[in-house]
């Protein structure tokens, strides 16, 4: 938002994984949520953020298509890296 500071915005990182794009942007100066349906993986992720000392940065393990997670506007940016990365399927060689 326009004249925010970027502790004040509020991002939401979906699908967040290990949360390795989540730390970077409370790094970054950003208050962050990350959520995953993968518990192992938000394990991982607050792993990661004990590691890093971080406080503007939460995990939580989310299934976001269950709904009613949030209340409406809690965030001023989702983000949405870890779940784009494309992945080729397996090749089978023929003869």
């Amino acid at each position: 938002p326009a004249g925010a500071t970027r502790r004040d915005v509020h991002v939401l990182d979906v699908a967040c994984g290990p949360g390795n794009m989540t730390v970077t942007l409370a790094e970054a100066g950003f208050d962050v949520t990350g959520v995953d349906p993968y518990a192992a993986l938000v394990d991982v992720a607050r792993e990661k953020r004990r590691a890093h000392h971080l406080t503007t940065v939460a995990f939580r393990h989310v299934d976001l298509a269950r709904g009613n997670t949030f209340k409406a506007a809690s965030f001023d940016r989702v983000v949405n890296v870890e779940a784009m990365e494309e992945r080729s399927p397996p090749t089978t060689a023929k003869r």
